[in-house]
């Protein structure tokens, strides 16, 4: 009588080397079962938490330097091509940002524009006045960024200590800027207002102040793209839009971590009833869950399978299937279907706070203002939908594939299970003491 009489069972897929990789994570990162609401437990509420800070911490910090390095960089391109002062004013009269009147005044204050005098060097020049004293341009340039470039406080920045305000990085930014009208209230004002006094003395001040308004609201215009970017993804209803999809993807992710381990056991399982008749319990690693009952009821202390226990351990294995279905992935398609629901959220809100402050086109005096609150509030209204329809797919497919994994999971153990159906135990092995 040969050593083996039964069929050998069939080797599983192989493992890749991801998911190889994967087994190496320790026990304590993944669930023990596979039917559970896990999405809601403190790991994965955590580590959702924390990708969500470090993602919107990078995101923010490069693009608040990449505001900043536009502001320093700028130059107007209605003066692109400009070689000397008398081109420059006669450029600004060609493009209607001033008056001829002020010709003269213009080839005074106006520089070509060069990588070394950017637009923003351009705009504290128009601030300066003849003669000694006055404030120095690096503050007149520092206050001028600020205004320009916006405010950029955080949304939870109030709850925050003090020492700890850099936290509020990893939040949701809010980017409040000011006007062209602000800017120069806030530049003709300082020194004790000598540049108001200055331009007041003069000939065709108004002129003056009305193109000095018309440049700064140029520069403002070569900023304003990437504190659009900024506004686009900064937001309460963004950051909890990202935070869901992380938490989707992280529980996703920790289970696919026991899903692996589990199709490996199968294998290891394979091997040895291939190679000696009987499993060596203890060489298979650990098994948790409710995989590990029912095997533990199919296969003997010995480690020998038994036939007469597949029937029922077929049956708990369709429990387990069926439940995880029902259970574990209903819980996280709700998760993701919320993602598409927080955008229309979003989209609401903002196009509700829009037409609140429309009221303010007939009765204010600020119409210009007013227009870009407007804006503001519709962006943030548009931008909440395009970041859910940009994570809602990203979670449905990450859902998809785990889900994918996990059935070809089930499929080895019921195969496996299905070979011990015939298993005869070799001669070899029952011929031990």
């Amino acid at each position: 009588m040969s050593a083996k009489t039964n069929p050998p069972p069939r080797a599983t897929a192989r493992i890749g080397l991801f998911e190889w990789l994967l087994t190496l994570v320790p026990r304590f990162i993944h669930p023990r079962r596979l039917v559970s609401a896990a999405a809601f437990s403190p790991m994965p509420l955590l580590l959702a938490f924390a990708l969500t800070w470090v993602t919107f911490a990078i995101a923010n910090s490069w693009l608040s330097s990449r505001i900043d390095e536009t502001f320093d960089t700028a130059t107007l391109p209605e003066f692109n091509n400009v070689s000397d002062k008398s081109m420059a004013a006669k450029r600004a009269e060609e493009r209607k940002w001033a008056d001829p009147k002020i010709h003269e005044w213009l080839k005074e204050v106006l520089e070509p524009p060069t990588p070394a005098f950017p637009a923003s060097k351009q705009t504290v020049a128009l601030f300066q006045t003849p003669g000694p004293g006055g404030p120095p341009s690096e503050e007149r340039l520092l206050r001028l960024r600020r205004m320009s470039t916006g405010t950029r406080l955080s949304g939870v920045s109030e709850a925050l200590p003090n020492g700890l305000s850099w936290l509020g990085n990893g939040f949701w930014i809010d980017i409040k800027t000011a006007s062209a009208d602000e800017i120069v209230s806030d530049q003709a004002g300082m020194e004790d207002n000598r540049w108001s006094r200055s331009i007041e003395g003069q000939k065709d001040s108004e002129e003056k102040k009305k193109f000095t308004r018309r440049y700064i609201e140029g520069l403002q215009n070569r900023v304003q793209e990437p504190i659009r970017d900024m506004r686009r993804i900064n937001g309460w209803v963004q950051w909890f839009t990202v935070y869901t999809t992380f938490l989707v993807i992280v529980t996703l992710l920790r289970r696919l971590v026991l899903i692996v381990k589990l199709r490996v056991t199968v294998r290891k399982i394979v091997a040895e009833l291939n190679r000696n008749g009987v499993i060596q319990v203890g060489s298979l690693g650990p098994m948790t869950g409710e995989i590990a009952v029912l095997m533990s009821r199919a296969i003997s202390p010995m480690g020998v399978p038994r036939p007469e226990a597949v029937g029922s351990a077929l049956e708990e294995l369709q429990q387990v299937r069926t439940g995880s279905d029902a259970g574990s992935y209903g819980v996280l398609n709700n998760l993701v279907a919320v993602l598409p629901a927080l955008g229309f959220l979003g989209t609401v809100i903002g196009m509700g706070d829009a037409l609140l402050k429309a009221d303010g086109l007939f009765s204010s005096q600020e119409k210009q203002q007013v227009i870009g609150l407007i804006t503001q509030d519709l962006g943030f209204a548009f931008d909440t939908t395009l970041v859910s329809l940009i994570c809602a797919p990203i979670a449905g497919v990450v859902l998809t594939l785990v889900r994918l994994r996990e059935q070809q999971m089930f499929a080895d153990y019921a195969g496996l299970l299905a070979a011990f159906r015939n298993w005869t135990v070799p001669v070899a092995v029952r011929a031990r003491p």
